[in-house]
């Protein structure tokens, strides 16, 4: 879908690949992704597009699996990857 409205064109799309040889993905066209429930609230906006960069706003995990964990501003930083493991504090 697009909309223009007095400004640049928008645009938003959902692709849907079934790839031969096993392969599937499914591709969103979007700035911000939304979830809602059954009544049809929207609960929150889950992902954004800023500065190109894919933001989360906000999380419940149960598990994380990473390598290395780092504060936007680098005072946080813990790093399991390798043999030389650390977490450092900066305050």
């Amino acid at each position: 879908v697009s909309a223009t409205g007095g400004g640049a064109t928008t645009s938003s799309a959902i692709f849907l690949d079934a790839i031969a040889g096993g392969l599937s993905r499914v591709i969103i066209n979007a700035d911000r992704f939304f979830v809602t429930n059954t009544a049809g609230s929207v609960v929150s906006t889950v992902f954004q597009i800023v500065g190109g960069v894919v933001k989360m706003n906000v999380a419940d995990i149960g598990t994380v699996n990473a390598g290395r964990i780092l504060s936007p501003d680098g005072k946080f930083d813990l790093n399991v990857n390798g043999a030389t493991k650390y977490l450092r504090i900066f305050f």
